[in-house]
């Protein structure tokens, strides 16, 4: 079958290739929305629990994945201190497998019971967790740990289990030879560690190599993504976000696959090829834009999302906001032959703030996992590859 399916993808893309998708001159259906100008909206301050994450990511990062434990918590209605109620915290783990909640970052959690019990903590002890998907693929995880938690009983921990330690700019590196035999082994991360013991941060990784890119950005012996301007608009546009996720266009803009909207059909004519493209990606040629974030953050007890694309200049975000717009609100999803407003979203407002586009959604069904399932799947054509 892997063969089968490669081979009518070859043959969707000789179609698209040599038999034409034309793109005419003209702009795609106007969205049902109100879009406004660049100049018409002031940019928010960047800052927050995601700016403080941004501080710890390298900026040739190729995803963020955040969440902040803190509305997290309150949204479960559990307003306790987060180091004596992690407990009563662990509720929140249905609701974020069940869609009410999606916590997109997912270490904290999934190895809460296992470092509560190994290492005297978990999400419940946590203000935000990240993690890292570094330029080389690897991942690091870091959390931003509560104020009243016991960090010396932690580091005490790190030095009875037999930890190197050493001092980088304010930041402990703590490392040891591999052993997962060891009673205290929760996973290949818990071997490399760093502790930032006046912001209270954690780090671990499952490379030493990946802990210590972290602590280089943290530190500025590299450039942190939140220097990078695309990622300062990003991230000030999506707010105190609940959740979110954060990457460079390049990597995670949507592309055509005529494979997977023609799945189990017949070789479809070129235009029934055009036609589907035209339904995704419309007729208006899109602007290259710079960073993508995804994320949501409950208001007045519903889940709102933010769509955030930062371009190099405010121009380029409104020349680009139309056709995007149009795509979001009118347009059909890249895996199902079904409306965007039917399976992932509804639009609520389209603006170009400065040097960003920025839609505010509603998730259909009210399940903010729709959108970072949105992400994940490369389903936005509304964030398509920029025409080469």
């Amino acid at each position: 079958m892997p063969i089968i399916h490669e081979l009518f993808r070859l043959l969707l893309t000789f179609a698209v290739l040599f038999l034409g998708v034309r793109t005419e001159a003209g702009a795609p259906p106007p969205p049902v929305v109100t879009t406004t100008p660049a100049e018409a909206t002031a940019a928010p301050e960047l800052s927050g629990a995601l700016a403080e994450a941004l501080r710890y990511a390298p900026a040739d990062l190729r995803l963020l994945q955040f969440a902040d434990w803190t509305l997290l918590r309150q949204y479960a209605g559990d307003t306790g201190s987060t180091a004596t109620d992690a407990g009563d915290a662990r509720r929140l783990l249905p609701r974020a497998a069940n869609g009410e909640f999606f916590i997109p970052t997912g270490y904290a959690s999934q190895t809460a019971a296992a470092n509560r019990a190994l290492w005297g903590w978990d999400f419940g002890d946590l203000r935000w967790e990240s993690a890292l998907q570094l330029d080389d693929g690897r991942t690091a995880y870091v959390m931003r740990l509560a104020d009243d938690f016991p960090l010396d009983a932690l580091l005490a921990r790190f030095a009875e289990r037999g930890f190197g330690q050493t001092e980088v700019n304010g930041a402990l590196l703590l490392s040891r030879q591999l052993d997962l035999s060891a009673p205290w082994s929760v996973d290949l991360a818990t071997f490399n560690a760093a502790v930032f013991p006046e912001a209270r941060v954690l780090v671990h990784a499952p490379s030493l190599e990946s802990v210590a890119k972290v602590v280089a950005a943290a530190t500025g012996e590299s450039t942190p993504a939140a220097d990078l301007p695309e990622y300062q608009a990003t991230a000030a546009q999506l707010g105190a976000t609940s959740a979110a996720l954060l990457g460079p266009y390049a990597l995670h803009c949507a592309v055509f696959d005529p494979a997977a909207i023609f799945a189990g059909a017949e070789l479809p004519s070129a235009d029934a090829v055009q036609e589907a493209f035209a339904a995704r990606f419309g007729n208006t040629p899109l602007g290259p834009f710079m960073a993508l974030g995804v994320g949501f953050a409950l208001e007045e007890g519903q889940p709102v999302g933010r769509i955030v694309l930062a371009y190099p200049d405010a121009a380029s975000a409104e020349a680009d906001l139309a056709p995007r717009a149009a795509l979001a609100t009118s347009g059909k999803s890249l895996l199902v032959d079904e409306p965007v407003s039917a399976v992932l979203f509804t639009v609520d407002a389209a603006v170009a703030v400065e040097n960003t586009v920025v839609f505010t959604v509603t998730p259909v069904n009210n399940q903010p996992g729709r959108l970072f399932s949105m992400f994940f799947n490369r389903d936005m054509g509304f964030a398509g590859c920029p025409a080469e």
